[in-house]
């Protein structure tokens, strides 16, 4: 539902849901990313990557939560407004073309 409810703009009911579902089963990996999305969309910054930082510790090295990762970050430099921040995006970009093209890891994207 949480999802759900990502996808109709409810981000605090999202938040709720996601919240709901962890006190059932604290290990689901999909309801800290929906928390996350849920917070961010709140403009919670801190608190998303916390709930990030959080399903790394339940399943380290998950795909989805090493991806989310790596949005909020660019998204957090394109937010600061530096200079640098072009080409940091650039970079970015460009191993992220390379890394869908052969299917790789998120991870991949920041070495």
């Amino acid at each position: 539902r949480a999802e759900a409810r990502l996808q109709l703009g409810e981000h605090a009911e999202a938040e709720g849901d996601a919240d709901a579902a962890l006190e059932l089963d604290p290990c689901f990996v999909k309801a800290y990313v929906r928390r996350a999305k849920a917070l961010h969309a709140q403009e919670r910054w801190g608190a998303a990557e916390a709930a990030l930082r959080d399903a790394l510790e339940v399943s380290p090295g998950a795909r989805e939560v090493l991806a989310q990762q790596e949005e909020y970050r660019v998204a957090a430099l394109a937010r600061s407004g530096k200079e640098a921040v072009l080409s940091e995006l650039s970079g970015l970009l460009g191993r992220l073309s390379a890394l869908v093209r052969r299917k790789g890891t998120a991870s991949e994207v920041t070495s």
